[in-house]
């Protein structure tokens, strides 16, 4: 009786210490859990990321355009190109003597783009509207009592389609036009980028007949002989002479010289003076250099070696922190290119009159000029 109350305990117990996992069933080993060891080791830096060389940005024209001018030969400014209107910096240096185009947008502020195609190269840049100035290419009577000479220098303001508003320089000290600073618009044609020829008094309608003197004084200036004030001036003993154009009983239509503009009306003949002798007056121009026109200056680097390319490459730029692409070696031309300089090598152009700007640098890529030997 004692023995089988005592097996009955031992089974159970047995089946309790199975159930919770604390024998081996079947008297096999307990399968130990995996310990993971700690380590002291610090984890491995990811690899280095290589830096990236600077963003390389074309140069491109206005989204929209107005007119292109040309010009073969360019007698004006030194032109300093610029990636873009308002860029800091210009990245190229243009002499007299290249072949022209010049897109006008349709602002001021987007400035010009001009695009050179001279000897061994084409770029293309973009150069502030005041560093560019146009010029009429025909007489024209503006504002209703001014015609500009060739000389006179005309500011772009706007543009539009085969379409230039305008205006020029008019000292407002010595003459007003009537109604205030009304802006003009002419077609494409009208505009220059070079001085021409032709005699500015053919826009008033009338024979020039004599050289004149004007009293000092303040004077209306009447669009007819018996109109209403298209404008005025102010005369004083230092002012030059002018042409009288025609009479009309007390009233006389004269033409004079305010600048590098022919001012034109009527006034009391009483206060004109003819003169005797014929003196010329500032109302036709031969073409000559302007402004900031260089004479002959070193573009090219003595050490550095005369190649021709056997095909087109890509001219650069750096200018700024940045780099663009600024147009084309042309191929079978004479160029000058430096060291390589990592992937690049720099160029230069000893037969025309253009070099990199002081704050950049123009180069070739070292693959693409493989060929320029």
């Amino acid at each position: 009786m004692q023995s089988t109350t005592t097996f009955t305990v031992r089974a159970s117990l047995t089946g309790l210490l199975l159930a919770l996992g604390a024998l081996p069933a079947c008297g096999g080993e307990a399968t130990p859990e995996p310990v993971v060891p700690e380590s002291n080791a610090a984890a491995a830096p990811p690899p280095p990321v290589a830096k990236a060389g600077p963003e390389t940005v074309s140069v491109e024209g206005p989204k929209q355009i107005s007119c292109k001018l040309e010009a073969n030969g360019y007698k004006g400014n030194v032109l300093r190109l610029r990636p873009t209107a308002d860029a800091a910096s210009p990245f190229l240096v243009v002499g007299p003597g290249a072949n022209l185009t010049v897109s006008l947008g349709t602002s001021r502020a987007e400035g010009f783009y001009v695009e050179i195609d001279e000897g061994p190269i084409k770029a293309r840049g973009y150069v502030k509207a005041d560093e560019l100035p146009l010029y009429a290419s025909a007489a024209a009577e503006l504002k209703g009592f001014a015609i500009p000479t060739p000389n006179a220098e005309l500011t772009f303001v706007k543009g539009s389609p085969d379409s230039v508003f305008y205006d020029f320089n008019l000292d407002s000290k010595r003459a007003r036009p009537a109604q205030g600073g009304d802006k003009n618009t002419k077609p494409c044609a009208f505009f220059s980028l070079e001085k021409k020829e032709f005699n500015a008094l053919s826009a008033s309608g009338s024979a020039a007949q004599k050289t004149i003197a004007i009293k000092p004084g303040h004077y209306d200036l009447l669009g007819d002989a018996n109109g209403t004030p298209v404008g005025s001036i102010d005369v004083d003993e230092k002012s030059g002479y002018g042409t009288l154009l025609a009479k009309n009983g007390q009233k006389a239509r004269v033409a004079y010289p305010v600048g590098d503009v022919m001012v034109i009306g009527w006034l009391d003949a009483g206060k004109v003076v003819e003169q005797r002798e014929t003196i010329k007056t500032p109302t036709s121009a031969v073409p000559v250099l302007t402004k900031g026109a260089s004479s002959e200056r070193k573009t090219g680097v003595d050490t550095w070696q005369k190649v021709k390319c056997k095909s087109e490459v890509k001219l650069y730029a750096d200018v700024g922190g940045k780099r663009h692409i600024v147009g084309r070696v042309k191929a079978g031309e004479s160029v000058q290119m430096g060291p390589a300089q990592g992937s690049v090598r720099g160029v230069a152009f000893p037969d025309i009159d253009v070099m990199a700007a002081d704050a950049a640098k123009l180069f070739l890529d070292l693959n693409e000029s493989a060929s320029c030997q």
